[in-house]
């Protein structure tokens, strides 16, 4: 069972709980929330909502600044080739990164790349990753660095 998309996607990769989530945590946080028109734009926000189900693996919502302007597809081909990553990223199946999915594997879950769109100038992605957090955030990360260590000469 796939829960991570539960409401219908819009323009730029976002869902209506993104735009939900995002007002919900400003009213908590004692801000006031404002109904923007053609009139009045919208501030620039990215936001993420992520329902997850949680054993034993981390997941976070990354917003990544590059240097010069960059597409979601350009992180993609990236993250293709990226040891430790695999990438998780079909809307048209629903399948997204999921914690339950992650936990007993090595690698990093990558996916819900999309365009920050607080972010005018085209060089933030916002993305969703999730991990094993006892494999890749612990015993297998730390076999890892001493591997790469010794690979080097400095152990």
């Amino acid at each position: 069972m796939r829960i991570a998309f539960l409401h219908r996607s819009l323009s730029g990769g976002g869902t209506e709980a993104d735009l939900r989530r995002m007002a919900t945590g400003l009213v908590e946080r004692g801000h006031a929330v404002h109904v923007f028109t053609a009139d009045h734009a919208a501030p620039p926000a990215g936001v993420v909502a992520h329902r997850v189900p949680v054993l034993r693996a981390h997941s976070e919502a990354l917003t990544i600044e590059c240097e010069r302007p960059i597409t979601p597809g350009d992180v993609r081909d990236i993250l293709k080739k990226a040891p430790g990553v695999k990438l998780v990223d079909d809307p048209e199946k629903n399948y997204f990164p999921m914690p339950k999915d992650a936990t007993g594997q090595g690698d990093v879950l990558v996916g819900r790349i999309r365009q920050d769109s607080s972010d005018p100038s085209g060089k933030s992605i916002a993305l969703f990753v999730a991990g094993d957090q006892l494999l890749k955030g612990a015993a297998l990360n730390a076999v890892q660095i001493a591997e790469v260590m010794i690979e080097k000469g400095y152990l």
